[in-house]
């Protein structure tokens, strides 16, 4: 049975209740007269859809706190109270579906009376990050310079993009992120490449020096040593192994001699597979550093984007 996604919670939930949302404030944009001639903070569109983009933004920077909170005592009763129900219900009906079990009264999930369920928060996060990002560009009305409005704009630029980064990241590679988050997997892989090497060092030591100096090479390959710009953008995680193997490919004669043809045959395969542990274990690293890269960007330019929209707020409320 395939997972469900946090985009596509409860039937896209939140992505209709956003475009409906965003519907309405570009008819109410498009309906409302502007005095002025051109969009500007000061109108009354401008306050009506500042003060939403203010609303929004504290809503979602609530799910940080929100993620991070344990249920309340209320919660508890009412998931033990749940749980009850559900026991109770599966008892009298075993062969009653999800569906009918909902229809009776049953939920699996908390309501918004109970705090809502975590996949719910990151569900409508996601998508009202997009619908404050077009209610900010109208409350701007896109007109720039170097004071801390601006800022507060690029900020949530960063943040959109970001995000957007982040749920495309963790849509495209369920499996990858749940893999990587076992360490288990990622030590079973290195432990491999440990025994791969060492039966290289004692194979090639029975070769001759051409071949055994071509096996050489592939040592200069480890995956603990990657600094994290190198994680993101690099191709290959394996260029001295492939210089090995071409190596040796190159030197027809020594694979043709029946002495150490065996030996060289053993050597060859031994290097396919270091070369495919490492580009195992670089991607896993590679998408570790890609997603810690967002983590970084996401959390504390979200702390940022919250004091610098204060101060922005104030300074109008003060000043304007």
């Amino acid at each position: 049975m395939r997972r469900a996604s946090f985009l596509t919670y409860r039937k896209l939930r939140y992505l209709k209740l956003s475009a409906a949302l965003l519907g309405l404030i570009l008819l109410t944009a498009w309906v409302l007269p502007d005095r002025y001639g051109f969009a500007y903070g000061g109108t009354l569109m401008g306050y009506l859809s500042g003060t939403l983009a203010a609303f929004l933004a504290g809503l979602l920077a609530w799910y940080g706190i929100r993620k991070r909170r344990p249920p309340r005592i209320e919660d508890r009763r009412h998931l033990d109270r749940r749980c009850r129900v559900e026991t109770s219900q599966a008892r009298m009906d075993q062969n009653a579906d999800q569906r009918t079990r909902e229809r009776r009264g049953v939920k699996r999930h908390l309501n918004w009376q109970h705090g809502g369920t975590l996949m719910g928060w990151l569900s409508a996060h996601c998508y009202l990050g997009g619908v404050l990002f077009v209610v900010a560009s109208l409350h701007s009305g896109l007109h720039f310079g170097l004071n801390i409005h601006t800022l507060t704009y690029v900020l949530l630029v960063v943040l959109v993009a970001s995000g957007v980064w982040g749920a495309l990241a963790y849509v495209r590679y369920p499996l990858l992120i749940s893999r990587n988050a076992d360490p288990e997997g990622t030590r079973d892989r290195q432990a491999q490449l440990a025994e791969v090497e060492r039966k290289l060092r004692a194979n090639a030591a029975d070769l001759p020096v051409e071949l055994s100096a071509a096996v050489a090479i592939s040592n200069d390959d480890s995956p603990l040593v990657f600094c994290s710009w190198w994680q993101i953008f690099a191709s290959r995680a394996s260029a001295q192994t492939d210089v090995a193997l071409t190596r040796i490919q190159s030197m027809s004669g020594w694979m043709a001699d029946a002495e150490c043809q065996s030996a060289v045959r053993e050597v060859y395969a031994l290097l396919l597979k270091k070369q495919h542990l490492l580009a195992q274990i670089a991607d896993a690293s590679r998408l570790n550093a890609r997603m810690r890269i967002w983590q970084i960007m996401h959390g504390p330019v979200s702390l940022a984007f919250v004091g610098v929209l204060v101060a922005h707020v104030s300074s109008m409320l003060v000043f304007w």
